[in-house]
């Protein structure tokens, strides 16, 4: 994973130094975007990283009180 960002950061390094400013964006900005929905995927699969493993159980528990 680390490989994975690493491969990431230095495409739009290198991307942004062909292009400096794209449409109004510059590296720094889609660093910026990319740290932030980072972080809330982080935050959201630390608090409900086995939500979709649990689901089926539960179904299977729910559904069989008659």
């Amino acid at each position: 994973m680390i490989l994975n960002n690493l491969v990431w950061v230095a495409f739009w390094a290198l991307f942004f130094t062909r292009f400096p400013i794209l449409r109004g964006w510059n590296i720094k900005d889609v660093i910026t975007l990319w740290a932030m929905t980072s972080a809330g995927f982080g935050i959201a699969h630390a608090i409900c990283g086995n939500a979709l493993q649990l689901l089926p159980s539960r179904w299977k528990t729910t559904n069989n009180v008659r």
